[in-house]
Order: C-alpha cells, then structure tokens, then sequence
C-alpha cells in the first residue's frame, strides 16, 4: 500500500506515473470526492495541493517530507502554484491539510 507519511511505504513513483497521467488525475484517484459529501471543497483543494507538491518532487521521500512540513514551510514550497491559494488563511490550510492527511 502506498503511504506517503510512512518512509517505509512501497517503492511506488509519481514522477513514472505522470508520464502517462497528469498529476491532477492521480490526485483526483488518491483523493476521490465522497458523492454524498456536502463539502466537495475540501477534498478538491487537497486535490490541488497533492498534484502541486508531486509536480515539484521527484521522489517519494520528498512527497513524504512535504506532507509532514509545517504550515509555513508547506506553504513556501507551494509559493508561484495554483495550491498557494489554499494556504492564505491558516485555518482553511489547516482543514485542506487534514483532508489531505486522511485520504493519503
């Protein structure tokens, strides 16, 4: 199973995945958004936010370092992407992030 917080996940490679996917068809697949779900946002940001840090990783090990990053340093590293938008308000970034956290 793939487990981007877990360093001792499978050997599964986004960067491979991507020479035939885009990357927000790979997020919308790891992130699916709940049909009965009232706010599809918060699934769709996270989206967003897990397509852009895998667009400037090239490894796991950096995916896994990203998605355990502080807030600001998050952030920072998304600065100049679509995903910047999530993290203007800490409170929406704290509920994109937990999304994010629980689907991956």
């Amino acid at each position: 199973i793939f487990n981007p917080l877990d360093s001792r996940s499978v050997v599964w490679s986004h960067t491979e995945e991507m020479r035939s996917l885009a990357a927000e068809e790979i997020a919308n697949s790891f992130i699916p958004v709940p049909e009965d779900t009232k706010e599809p946002i918060w699934y769709q940001q996270a989206q967003l936010v897990l397509a852009n840090i895998w667009k400037k990783t090239a490894n796991n090990e950096e995916v896994r370092q990203i998605l355990n990053a502080s807030y600001q340093d998050m952030r920072f590293f998304l600065q100049g992407t679509p995903a910047t938008q999530c993290f203007e308000d800490p409170r929406i970034a704290a509920s994109v992030r937990f999304t994010l956290s629980s689907q991956t």
